[in-house]
């Protein structure tokens, strides 16, 4: 049997956005927003930490196969294609 909110289902969707609320609120209890400023800050926030720990993998993959080379270090490594480049 499903979560259920005034007789009708809660969707999946709705399920991960509150345990999203409730993640942001724990991280920073003081905080309080309208419905757009938790739709941008507090959720979009989340969404954006998730992306961008996924683009890490895949550019640490894209490293590791010899696709990427890096250069710089901690936040300010750069990522670019590996192999000659310039003389167009």
């Amino acid at each position: 049997m499903s979560p259920q909110t005034e007789g009708r289902p809660i969707e999946p969707d709705e399920e991960e956005m509150e345990r999203a609320v409730i993640e942001y609120l724990r991280e920073c209890p003081e905080s309080a927003e309208s419905v757009r400023g938790i739709a941008e800050w507090w959720l979009l926030r989340r969404e954006l930490r998730i992306n961008v720990e996924s683009l890490a993998r895949v550019l640490t993959r894209l490293t590791d196969k010899g696709v990427l080379e890096t250069f710089g270090t901690g936040e300010w490594r750069q990522y670019r294609l590996k192999g000659p480049r310039g003389s167009a």
